[in-house]
């Protein structure tokens, strides 16, 4: 990771270490995330599942940013561009082929536009961290399609919301 140009290191310190844990067990090959800002969460995905395999991955944000983005007064098409940026280092790392999805919306609607295009039941992970106001991530959680066709989906929760609340 030492090319890549993340601003902060919220990933790192938070989701990582759930992730390293669950996914040897999850085995996903067929990725959501919502909310990507700068990829430290989307480099992860194509680095670790991308090593093992050929991987798709669909990526939803608006880089617009949220309440907390215009409070730090953030160039939200700076974040965009350390995205792209990143998400090629994570390409050209791996040997396995990425099929990536960049759906740049809000996510209520290509969560919508995903499940009529017959996706309700496709992914094998869901990461929702997108806006982090609650009526926002309970909306992304509903939205979200389900995972009847994963084998373990009665011992682990399949989608992993992170920030819930932050600025309700």
């Amino acid at each position: 990771m030492s090319n890549y140009e993340f601003t902060n290191n919220w990933f790192q310190g938070t989701t990582k270490p759930v992730w390293d844990a669950i996914f040897p067990q999850l085995n996903p090959r067929k990725l959501l995330e919502v909310g990507s800002f700068e990829g430290a969460a989307t480099t992860y995905i194509v680095e670790t599942v991308g090593a093992l395999a050929n991987v798709e991955l669909h990526a939803i944000d608006t880089w617009i940013g949220g309440i907390e983005h215009m409070e730090q007064g953030l160039d939200m098409s700076l974040v965009e561009k350390r995205f792209l940026y990143n998400i090629e280092l994570a390409r050209n790392s791996i040997d396995n082929r990425l099929d990536l999805h960049i759906h740049k919306g809000t996510s209520d609607f290509f969560l919508s536009k995903l499940f009529a295009m017959g996706l309700g039941e496709y992914f094998d992970f869901i990461y929702v961290d997108g806006s982090h106001q609650a009526p926002d991530v309970l909306t992304d959680a509903v939205l979200s399609p389900t995972f009847d066709n994963h084998p373990m989906k009665a011992q682990v929760m399949t989608i992993l919301v992170s920030g819930f609340g932050h600025y309700s």
